[in-house]
This record gives structure tokens, C-alpha cells and sequence, in this order.
């Protein structure tokens, strides 16, 4: 039977990496997980280390003090090891994970380092991807390896544990099916065929997480200060406006009516004059009159 650990797990980092990936438009055919890496680096304020432990005794070490939080992996692995370490460390930060001092080893398979190798797993060959290189762009498994930036075994785990999360299969026969698609011989269409069977599961997946409006907002006032309806149509909703003024203090809303056409805008109070702010209004509010419908 497949760990419970990791079904719970798999829900939280399915959800996560999904809302990141339609949140940000990434496209399926070209995701890497660095630009999520990245993301979560400056959302964490962390560093980037390497370590060198003789005999790769630790692949990866967290570290939270009051200088800060920071993360290393062993210089001497693998890129693709190093890759899995990097979103295994991150897991520990993302999981909130009690705790100011983890260490990744062969040795060391408490359930929060399970938990960790799960989401790094699941961060870096999310099912919709996985499903969207083998079984639409019929990528064989070295490609899917060399596009992902990870490890023969890393994908072989990946794969075995994908087909255990969405049959009843066991887990010989799963991977005894992931060796034959790695293998490349005929027998490889009976691992294509269970991937047909559950496709329409992890599509079902994908589309059913929804990204919120407040979360669309936040991020296109990081990018540039001032937006209006034409960014974001939610702002002709007072509801929504209000709801925003409440989770974000900095935030501002307001319209603006002239010449029969109104004009719903927002903008960070932080980082905008109010001159500014009127500028940006009527320059908008002018192309927004002068459009063609």
C-alpha cells in the first residue's frame, strides 16, 4: 500500500506547485523547478550554500539562526542530486517543519526528511508535467530525465510512486512497468497504457486548483504599482475590493467615472504619490475612452 505520508504530502505539494505554475502561466512543455526555487528563495530570504562532507555522508543541510536561514547541498554529487537536495531543504521550510537544523542522509529517514523527499519529488516532476511529456510529447525516459534536471532513480521512484498513488497496483509491478518504459521495448505500451488509464485523474488534478484573485493582485502590483480592470477584472467587484483593503493595508482600490467610461484601478500606497497615482489614472482612463471597441 502506498505510504499515507506520502499521499498527504503529495496533495499539499500537487497543490502548491500547481497554483505556482497557473498563477505564473508557466508552460507545461518548459517547467523547471528553479523558477519555483527562486520564488520561494526570495519569499524565505535564504541562502545557497556548498558543503563538502567526506564519503557524501549528508547530501544536504537546513540551517534557521538569527543570522537567517540557509540551505547547502554536497559540491561533490551530481547536478541532479544537488537539484533533488535544493527542493528537499526547501520542503522543510515550506512544510514548516519543527525544527532549526536538518540534515538529508541515507541514514537519516525521520518522517519530516520522508516528508521532505516527497515534496522535492513531487516539486520537481509534477504529475501534469510528467503526464504531459511521456504520454502527449512521447518523450522517452532519458529525455524526460535530461528536461527535469534529475536522476535515473529520482524519476524511477517518481514514476513507481505515481502509479501507486492512482491504482492499487503494487509496488514491484509499478516499477517493474516504469523499467520497461526506461528500457524502451515493446513491453514499454503496458506502462503507456496504465498512464492512458490515469491521465484523466491527474487532468482532473490540475484544473480543479484555482488561484486566487487576491494572489493574481499581490503578484501583478509586485511587478509595477498601479493596475486596473484591463490586468485584473476582479477589481469591478466591490466585494472583492474590499476584501483586498482588509488582507492588504498597502493597497488601495478606487474608480473613477468620465465621458461614459469608468475606470477600476488599484495601487500600492507604499511605492505611489498621490500625483502619481492621478497620472497613472488619467493616462489610463484615456486609453480606456479612446480604445476600439
Amino acid at each position: 500500500r502506498m505510504n499515507p505520508i506520502y499521499r498527504n504530502i503529495a496533495d499539499f505539494a500537487r497543490k502548491e506547485i500547481y497554483q505556482f505554475i497557473k498563477l505564473h502561466n508557466i508552460s507545461l512543455l518548459s517547467y523547471s523547478f528553479e523558477t519555483y526555487f527562486q520564488a520561494m528563495k526570495e519569499k524565505y530570504n535564504f541562502k545557497v550554500l556548498e558543503h563538502h562532507i567526506e564519503n557524501d555522508l549528508i547530501s544536504g543541510i537546513t540551517m534557521i539562526d538569527s543570522q537567517g536561514i540557509s540551505i547547502s547541498y554536497e559540491e561533490d554529487c551530481i547536478q541532479e542530486r544537488q537539484n533533488f537536495t535544493k527542493c528537499h531543504e526547501l520542503g522543510h521550510l515550506v512544510l514548516k517543519h519543527n525544527g532549526n537544523f536538518f540534515t538529508e542522509s541515507l541514514a537519516n529517514k525521520t518522517t519530516q526528511e520522508l516528508e521532505a523527499d516527497y515534496f522535492a519529488s513531487i516539486i520537481l516532476m509534477p504529475d501534469i508535467v510528467l503526464l504531459t511529456k511521456i504520454f502527449y510529447q512521447k518523450k522517452s525516459y532519458q529525455e524526460v530525465m535530461h528536461d527535469l534536471s534529475v536522476s535515473n532513480k529520482a524519476l524511477e521512484v517518481r514514476l513507481t510512486q505515481l502509479f501507486q498513488h492512482y491504482t492499487d497496483i503494487t509496488y514491484p509491478k509499478a516499477k517493474g512497468l516504469v523499467t520497461s518504459y526506461r528500457a524502451g521495448t515493446a513491453a514499454k505500451q503496458k506502462f503507456l497504457t496504465l498512464l492512458e488509464v490515469i491521465k484523466d485523474n491527474i487532468i482532473s488534478n490540475y484544473e480543479k486548483i484555482q488561484v486566487a484573485a487576491t494572489d493574481r493582485l499581490k503578484l501583478l502590483l509586485d511587478k509595477k504599482d498601479f493596475i486596473t480592470q484591463k490586468e485584473l477584472p476582479e477589481l469591478k467587484d466591490q466585494s472583492f475590493c474590499q476584501k483586498v483593503r482588509r488582507i492588504f493595508p498597502n493597497i488601495k482600490t478606487w474608480s473613477k467615472y468620465d465621458r461614459g467610461k469608468t475606470l477600476w484601478y488599484a495601487w500600492n500606497s507604499k511605492k505611489m504619490t498621490e500625483k502619481e497615482v492621478q497620472r497613472a489614472v488619467n493616462f489610463a482612463l484615456y486609453d480606456l475612452q479612446n480604445k476600439n471597441d
